[in-house]
């Protein structure tokens, strides 16, 4: 098993783009007896290695927190949550119902501006490329 959760941060392959790759420079302060968001932060750091090495359910979760803040235990990061959700679709063959493209089209098309979309194709390629170990296509 790759060991990507003792790396802190990581400068994305061939991206340029230098990407945060621990969980907990992603989190929002909970308070002590918020148990909802500590555990929602627990979800979170445990999806994070895990989408690192491509599983799929966590890196939907980690994009969903990234893009929506899970209810403001997560720092919301627009552009890298889409970055995720565009990974997710490069991988997945095409077929006629992809929950990731119906997300992608609800949460990031239209909504990001044009350099927000230039940054999220890089975080994406570096995501990509880090994930599948092969460029995205």
């Amino acid at each position: 098993m790759r060991n990507v959760a003792a790396a802190s941060f990581l400068l994305l392959a061939g991206s340029g783009v230098a990407l945060a790759q621990s969980a907990n420079d992603h989190l929002q302060i909970c308070d002590q007896a918020d148990y909802r968001c500590q555990e929602t932060q627990r979800k979170f750091k445990d999806s994070f290695p895990e989408a690192l090495a491509g599983g799929r359910e966590a890196q939907r979760n980690v994009s969903s927190c990234l893009t929506n803040g899970c209810e403001d235990a997560v720092q919301r990061d627009r552009v890298l949550g889409c970055a995720w959700r565009l990974v997710m679709i490069k991988f997945t063959a095409r077929t006629s119902a992809n929950v990731d493209e119906d997300y992608f089209s609800a949460h990031c098309t239209g909504s990001l501006t044009d350099a927000d979309v230039a940054y999220m194709n890089k975080q994406a390629d570096g995501l990509f490329r880090t994930v599948y170990k092969k460029a995205m296509p």
